[in-house]
């Protein structure tokens, strides 16, 4: 399976799938028409891996194309979970806060779950770039629409910070 019907796969078995920890909402109630609307460019990630991709999410960051999300997709044996949210926290402060844009970072070895739902893709290293206003406009929407009622407050909170 290559990289873009792995996440499309990811997509459609999990995060369009209602579950009751979101308010019987999916995970993320927009993937599935950003995807089905080509508003998601996937990126595939090669060696050196840490290299490339402070590259390439700095790149996107100065030249933002006509998308919803890039996702950069890469190999996570290629880099650690704790050198890829230094990585990403590094390009977030030097490029994209100054661009509008947000960095969301997924390894396998850095589980995210609430409660005994796992939100990782669990197969591949990931960095969601995205407009922070659009981001937080569907945070809003997804509020109103108790998508958070039964979230740890801490957890939350940390997610909404970013």
């Amino acid at each position: 399976m290559d990289i873009s019907d792995n996440i499309k796969s990811w997509i459609d078995t999990f995060l369009s799938v209602p579950h009751p920890i979101f308010n019987n909402l999916p995970p993320c109630p927009y993937a599935k028409k950003a995807w089905a609307e080509e508003r998601v460019l996937v990126k595939e990630i090669k060696d050196p891996v840490e290299y490339n991709l402070q590259t390439s999410m700095s790149n996107y960051g100065f030249l933002w194309p006509d998308a919803d999300v890039v996702i950069f997709a890469f190999d996570p044996n290629k880099i650690t979970a704790y050198d890829l949210k230094e990585l990403v926290d590094k390009v977030q402060r030097r490029v994209l806060d100054a661009k509008g844009l947000v960095a969301l970072e997924d390894h396998p070895d850095d589980e995210e779950a609430i409660e005994s739902v796992v939100l990782n893709n669990g197969d591949m290293g990931l960095v969601l770039v995205q407009p922070r206003k659009k981001l937080e406009e569907a945070r809003k929407h997804l509020d109103a629409l108790g998508y958070y009622r039964y979230w740890p407050e801490e957890y939350k909170s940390e997610v909404q910070a970013r």
